[in-house]
């Protein structure tokens, strides 16, 4: 955990740099933890559950986090890019939408240790 914690600097400034590339989006109410685990299908309808992390925010982490989190491929990215800006997006956003799945996998990875260190001392 020290390693981690040595490198949290060289992390922050990894997501400085992430954040730049963002495009100026509207501000939405967003999910932000969108694993599979967090979808239910109940035959009628698809529920969204666990909304611990629902807070104000850019789209873009909500689009990332779910291409991330479910191992979109590429094609996959393409579509739900197109779905949701109703048609091709420019360079732009597909390239912010690629730095946002960096800075998903970059919070993913801190909360995992931040859990480990965290059960650990509850131990």
């Amino acid at each position: 955990n020290h390693r981690v914690a040595s490198d949290l600097p060289r992390l922050m400034e990894i997501n400085d740099a992430l954040e730049a590339v963002q495009a100026p989006l509207p501000i939405i109410f967003g999910h932000h933890d969108l694993l599979p685990a967090n979808f239910l299908d109940d035959g009628k309808r698809l529920w969204l559950i666990d909304w611990e992390y629902g807070a104000f925010g850019t789209a873009m982490f909500d689009l990332a986090n779910i291409a991330s989190n479910n191992s979109f491929d590429e094609a996959g990215e393409k579509l739900l890019l197109e779905t949701y800006f109703d048609g091709a997006p420019g360079e732009e956003i597909v390239r912010a939408f690629y730095a946002m799945k960096s800075a998903s996998a970059l919070r993913e990875a801190l909360w995992g240790w931040f859990r480990s260190f965290t059960s650990r001392s509850r131990a």
